[in-house]
């Protein structure tokens, strides 16, 4: 659900007419207001335009209530509406969000009588386009009835003779709001239309002797109405009253609403933090360019709660244009228009030109203000939808094992989420039927039963209990990416190309000698391309920095324990995409609570067999339909597949002439480690507590081919030189403890500790102790 403007609450809700077991369900997208919520087939937003479905009016009857509270039965994110006996029933996505639905409905209730409604006079100006239409009325302008609704913190309207099919319009108050009384003026009504228009105006002292004067009355030949009006900044709306009593109770409701906002104003400004951002409102009327090139066209645009919105009156809650601000966000100047400045954002492109040099510089400063105080948990929330998205539609591979088989895994528990670190299958050069590393376990199907919750799946692992009946595991695919990006490790580096790598769960920046094709560089996850950082989601954070900081514009930061690593992405659209993915596969790897993933709640994505093309080839047929931002992410993809080339050829052209120019090489770098700094050697502590996974009896000796063995399993995920060079030393130690004429021997835990103290690779220290802690198994 989305605050999305003030006084109104919008998001997806299942809807339920009545509360019979078999009553039919439908998703809709729903609009809470003061007084009533409607309901929406199809997200309407930014403009709002699609037809209401249905309406769900509130009186003082009305009602909420947990819908257990009806039904012992009904999920716990549930809730309904009783209004009359009849109840309604709505089924959040999560119990917090139904909290929140609650929590908005309960104080729209409460308020309700506070609620003014009433039929108005509203002044609309005719259009410049209909010139015979203004000389026929004499008037620029003219005055239709209006049902009128006054909430908490918007004037909403609406034609009394029209059916209710679309989202009434409103006019947003503020602290800064004001009301006052205009003349009072004498309107005519024009025929057949259902208007008027204004004849001319009253003095109160004419209005006085009106019953008394018939030469005045013969020239006041209409309605006498009492206009007000209600100023927000530059937007204004202009209202009249058949009675100077109604229009004084509608202004001090109106007076009463701005002193209620002002005090709210206040106390939210002076309880707010650094952390909570800016909340700051701006609006005004200005010239807007949507696209390159288009005519300039006089809107008004809103900047508040990092949401720009361009409409084309103050009175609408659609907007033609709407764009969530981004630390990314580039504000360049225009020289098309007077000052002009352009807004570049999530690969959206718009260009404002206020009306003087002062508010020009006073937007542009807004807007820096905005993009440079949005906290990252703010703009994570932004993307929320768009990640859901790409999480149910997530590869989903399954995998038989018969009873008693060895399936060849070797899976890691981290953060209530069980990881496969390693797959050995028979052909170890094809990726089909191979479940890819970093794949999170979901669920065991055995005997007819799903077994989908952490604790049940790892007891079954580490007990190595019903492994001899037949079982499916079903595995959720980490998401993959390639790309060419800028990368460096300190800010006054210069940034150079580099090939990067989302896969497996891990990050990999890998250097480019431009001797390969590009067609190699972006076809394949693996490669013999050098890797200069390989950086575990599970230990990052990705932020995103304003071009001020960094002087590039869509710069990211990806921060771990170990680095600091800064990518610049070419393309607009392409940095969203990297920075979604980013975002899910490292909250996915440190086991948020906000992306849960089970059978249950994957059931949407299809299970299949891993292919022979790999994940990556599996992952584009899956995403072909997904959206980012508004753009499809197979769009994205092919823009910058196209866009690759021309990148690097330009970045090979320039690494020749340097190499030609400059006769020493760049020195090495240094490549990240997988694990802390703490790791250490190994103890005696820790290779007596691994000798004792094999000594289960206690009879003081262990096979040494089961310690070759499980050395070789646990440590196959590691990097390939570290393995090998483990392996060598360890069967260097053994060959001199087994006799050439027999496969092994049983050794003691002196030999033991003799053979593993050769262990020195970090990377191998750190999965030899997860081992012995129970946090690594073998299937």
């Amino acid at each position: 659900m989305e605050d999305y403007i003030q006084g109104i609450v919008c998001g997806y809700l299942t809807v339920q007419n009545g509360t019979s077991n078999d009553a039919k369900r439908r998703r809709m997208f729903v609009v809470l207001s003061d007084t009533h919520m409607d309901y929406y087939a199809v997200d309407p937003r930014p403009e709002f335009k699609e037809k209401i479905a249905s309406t769900y009016a509130f009186d003082h009857s009305t009602q909420v209530h947990p819908y257990v509270e009806i039904n012992p039965r009904a999920p716990m994110n549930s809730f309904c509406l009783i209004t009359d006996k009849m109840t309604e029933v709505f089924i959040a996505e999560s119990p917090a969000e139904c909290a929140k639905w609650s929590q908005h409905l309960e104080e729209r209730l409460q308020a309700l009588s506070e609620v003014v409604k009433g039929t108005l006079l509203m002044r609309e100006e005719i259009s410049v386009n209909k010139q015979l239409q203004r000389k026929w009325l004499r008037s620029k302008y003219k005055w239709r009835p209006q049902c009128v609704e006054l909430g908490r913190s918007t004037l909403r309207f609406w034609k009394s003779t029209e059916r209710r099919t679309k989202l009434m319009q409103q006019f947003t108050l503020t602290s800064e709001s004001y009301a006052s009384e205009e003349p009072i003026e004498v309107l005519k009504p024009v025929f057949m239309t259902g208007s008027a228009t204004s004849v001319g105006s009253l003095t109160p002292m004419e209005l006085k002797k009106l019953p008394s004067d018939e030469r005045l009355r013969q020239q006041v030949r209409g309605d006498v109405v009492f206009p007000l009006v209600v100023c927000t900044g530059p937007a204004h709306l202009y209202l009249a009253a058949p009675s100077d009593e109604i229009r004084e109770q509608w202004i001090s409701s109106i007076r009463m609403r701005v002193i209620a906002l002002k005090y709210r104003h206040n106390r939210r400004n002076s309880t707010s933090d650094a952390s909570s951002g800016s909340s700051s409102r701006f609006h005004g009327f200005m010239e807007v360019q949507f696209l390159p090139g288009a005519p300039w066209k006089k809107c008004y645009v809103e900047l508040e709660n990092e949401m720009l919105k361009v409409k084309a009156n103050e009175r609408l809650l659609g907007a033609k244009f709407e764009t969530r601000l981004l630390p990314t966000c580039l504000l360049t100047p225009s020289l098309v228009k007077a000052n002009a400045f352009s807004v570049k954002n999530r690969g959206q492109e718009i260009s404002l030109a206020p009306g003087t040099l002062q508010d020009s510089q006073h937007w542009s400063k807004a807007i820096k203000q905005v993009t440079s105080s949005i906290p990252l948990a703010r703009y994570e929330r932004g993307f929320l939808d768009d990640v859901k998205s790409l999480l149910a539609n997530s590869v989903v591979y399954t995998m038989e094992v018969p009873d008693g088989a060895n399936a060849g895994l070797v899976v890691e528990k981290h953060n209530k989420r069980i990881f496969v670190l390693s797959h050995d299958t028979p052909n170890k050069e094809s990726e089909a039927g191979r479940i890819p590393d970093g794949s999170v376990l979901m669920g065991i199907t055995q005997i007819g039963m799903v077994h989908d919750s952490f604790e049940t799946i790892w007891h079954k692992l580490r007990q190595k209990k019903g492994f001899h009946h037949p079982m499916t595991l079903t595995f959720r695919a980490p998401m993959c990416k390639i790309g060419l990006v800028d990368a460096k490790r300190r800010k006054k580096d210069d940034w150079e190309l580099r090939r990067c790598v989302l896969g497996n769960g891990k990050l990999r920046v890998e250097a480019l000698t431009f001797e390969e094709g590009i067609e190699a560089v972006l076809s394949s996850l693996t490669g013999t391309f050098k890797v200069l950082a390989d950086l575990p989601l599970r230990l990052c954070r990705v932020e995103l920095l304003t071009p001020e900081e960094t002087g590039a514009p869509n710069v990211m930061k990806i921060v771990s324990e170990t680095t600091t690593l800064f990518l610049r992405i070419h393309h607009d659209d392409d940095l969203v995409a990297w920075f979604v993915l980013l975002h899910l596969e490292s909250a996915i790897a440190l086991g948020g609570s906000q992306y849960p993933l089970s059978v249950s709640t994957m059931k949407k994505a299809k299970a299949s067999l891993p292919g022979s093309g790999g994940v990556y080839e599996d992952q584009r047929r899956r995403f072909r339909e997904c959206m980012i931002a508004g753009k499809r992410l197979a769009e994205t993809e092919d823009i910058v597949r196209d866009l690759a080339p021309r990148i690097y050829q330009r970045a090979r052209h320039d690494a020749l002439r340097s190499r030609s120019e400059v006769e020493s090489t760049d020195p090495e770098e240094v490549v990240v480690g997988l694990v802390p700094n703490n790791a250490g050697d190994l103890s005696d502590k820790d290779i007596q507590d691994f000798f004792m996974q094999f000594d289960v009896i206690g009879c003081g000796k262990i096979s040494s081919m089961a310690l070759s063995s499980t050395l070789d399993a646990i440590t196959r995920h590691v990097s390939r030189p570290a393995r090998e060079a483990t392996t060598e030393v360890v069967n260097s130690a053994l060959s001199k403890l087994v006799p050439p004429s027999r496969q092994y021997v049983p050794i003691n835990l002196d030999q033991t500790m003799d053979v593993m103290k050769q262990i020195t690779d970090v990377q191998v220290i750190s999965a030899i102790r997860k081992f012995t802690l129970h946090e690594i198994q073998c299937m």
